[in-house]
């Protein structure tokens, strides 16, 4: 749980948040040509923010999704109603794709 909170206070401090980048993100998809230039952008701006708890936890910058991904999260999650509000209000601030967004909606039901 203090991991989400670090991470939750990390990005609140972020100026303006990740707001445009969750637009140019939505709907978008590997077959479209911007993904990968789209998605490079989400880990650049992202890690830099995360890194500092994120690597204290072993997470790289090539997965810094796994940050709310990982099965450690997502297991403790679902025991604690407390935490999983947070991770999701994580998962909500963050630049994640729609594939990333599905994938924590499967894991979290």
């Amino acid at each position: 749980m203090d991991a989400v909170d670090r991470m939750m206070g990390a990005v609140g401090n972020v100026k303006g948040g990740f707001k445009e980048l969750q637009k140019e993100l939505k709907g978008v998809n590997t077959r479209n040509i911007n993904y990968g230039p789209l998605t490079e952008k989400a880990k650049t701006r992202a890690w830099a923010v995360l890194a500092p708890t994120g690597e204290q936890f072993g997470f790289t910058d090539k997965l810094w999704h796994m940050v709310v991904l990982h099965e450690t999260m997502t297991d403790f999650a679902q025991e604690d109603k407390k935490l999983k509000d947070k991770l999701l209000k994580l998962v909500a601030v963050l630049p994640l794709t729609d594939s990333n967004l599905a994938e924590v909606d499967r894991l979290l039901k």
